[in-house]
Formats: C-alpha cells, structure tokens, sequence
C-alpha cells in the first residue's frame, strides 16, 4: 500500500546519511489520518525527522493539530 511505499522511501534517504535532520512536508493533510499512519509505521531513528504539515480548513486543521502533536509534527 501506498503508507508502506512512503516509509520505506523515507527510512531509504534517512539511512544515506546518519547526521543531517530529514524534513517531510505533507501539504493539505486533511484531518492527519495518512500522515500518522505513515509516522506510526516508521521503524527508522525519529529524532532526525523533521516533520510539517500544512491544513487550510479549520476543521481539518483542529483534527490534524489533536492527532499530529502527538508525533511532532509542526
């Protein structure tokens, strides 16, 4: 499935260099529900992950905000 492509192909780059700060940018995230589940499936080193996600409906954007914080996502 496609969540499954999106995290080997970001544990891919992250493993090329194991100092520099990975970002991911996810635009028009909705309510967040994809972007978690590819942050929840993630088994690589977080803590150089750098992640964003951007919402223009503010009732999406509530939803993102409540299920992303979590993860550290800005």
């Amino acid at each position: 499935d496609y969540a499954t492509i999106v995290g080997q192909t970001i544990a891919e780059r992250m493993s090329r260099n194991d100092n520099d700060p990975f970002y991911l940018l996810d635009l028009g995230t909705a309510g967040g529900e994809f972007l978690e589940t590819i942050l929840l499936r993630l088994t690589i080193e977080k803590q150089r992950l750098r992640v964003y996600a951007t919402e223009s409906h503010e009732p999406n954007f509530t939803l993102a905000q409540q299920r992303l914080r979590q993860h550290g996502v800005a």
